[in-house]
């Protein structure tokens, strides 16, 4: 409970319990982070007085943990009579970004306690990560390196959008690996959309074709896009060169002591001078962890203190009507001297 240790000092004087509720089909990974439960598949309950040793109950006590007092779930009665002998207290720390005002007028009445957020708090610790999350998240990274290899190999073919997405599904498969998020293969018009499914139509080789995928290792995940053409314009030349050159000033100049909001501008200044900011849709990049997007996050308003040990990814982009989309993105960790890639 070193995890645990730390977050008790940062929420104690707000609360003196902790609860985190989880199931499989909406899965909170801080259940994960302090018990060692595999949130994605198991549905449990984690409590905390911080004066005691916390007690998880989950739908498996056979699964592997880091906890000492764990019992089989139990009906949500039975649960939470024994938060409320337990807890000792009327405040109640809760992950605010997972519990719904619903469920919290429920819990409170069911608890007979207030529900404090805690939930700047919960992603404040879990923003820096430690050595064994780090080699989590670096074996994702070789991994997905794969897949983009796989999906190079699938354009060049001219292959379809959809059987390169297929080609992904298999390699993760076969690695084995569960996907961090659905992959997404754009190419041509679909390129210049953030966010797109694959389509039953072929790669032809003046498209811009954008991969964006990533997996997880110990539900660690990592997060990368690449931009492939087999034969660009000069246009498309010059969209995908602003965004390596993009890319490689964000790799060289983020550094700790910034804020999210000052490593965006290091891109957005770029793409001013360079007269396509008005083609940048989207922020510069988000923290990767158990969840797919977490803290930090470097976009325009962000406030958030970039940390050595944080792992985040950097992902400036363009998106031009007519002639295409770009994007390349790498996960890394932030060390005292700067980025390093995963």
């Amino acid at each position: 409970m070193n995890k645990g240790k730390k977050v008790r000092e940062e929420i104690a004087d707000k609360c003196n319990s902790l609860l985190i509720t989880s199931s499989s089909d909406s899965p909170d990974m801080n259940l994960e982070y302090y018990s060692g439960v595999d949130a994605l598949t198991t549905s449990g309950t984690f409590f905390w007085n911080l004066e005691t040793e916390p007690v998880l109950s989950i739908s498996d006590i056979e699964q592997p943990n880091d906890m000492k007092r764990v019992k089989e779930r139990e009906g949500r009665k039975q649960v939470y009579e024994q938060i409320k002998e337990e807890s000792r207290t009327n405040k109640i720390g809760v992950n605010g970004r997972y519990v719904s005002m619903n469920q919290k007028k429920r819990l409170e009445k069911e608890l007979e306690a207030e529900l404090v957020d805690v939930s700047d708090e919960l992603q404040e610790q879990r923003s820096v990560k430690d050595e064994e999350e780090i080699k989590n998240i670096k074996k994702a990274c070789d991994v997905t390196r794969k897949a983009l290899d796989k999906a190079k190999e699938g354009v060049e073919q001219g292959k379809k959008e959809n059987e390169v997405f297929i080609d992904l599904h298999e390699l993760y498969y076969n690695e084995p690996v569960k996907l961090s998020f659905t992959p997404i293969v754009a190419s041509g018009k679909n390129s210049v959309y953030i966010h797109v499914f694959p389509e039953n139509k072929k790669i032809r080789r003046n498209d811009t074709v954008i991969v964006d995928t990533g997996c997880r290792v110990n539900n660690y995940c990592s997060d990368m896009t690449r931009t492939f053409c087999l034969n660009p314009s000069k246009q498309q030349e010059k969209i995908i060169n602003l965004t390596e050159r993009a890319v490689e000033k964000a790799l060289s100049e983020v550094r700790p002591g910034m804020t999210g909001a000052e490593a965006y501008r290091l891109v957005e200044q770029f793409f001013e001078d360079e007269s396509v900011l008005d083609n940048w849709k989207y922020s510069l990049g988000h923290g990767v962890g158990l969840n797919i997007h977490e803290s930090p996050s470097l976009s325009l308003e962000s406030e958030d203190v970039l940390k050595e040990g944080m792992v985040f990814t950097l992902e400036p982009g363009l998106s031009v009507p007519g002639v295409g989309g770009t994007r390349i993105e790498f996960t890394g960790v932030l060390q005292k001297n700067g980025f390093k890639k995963l």
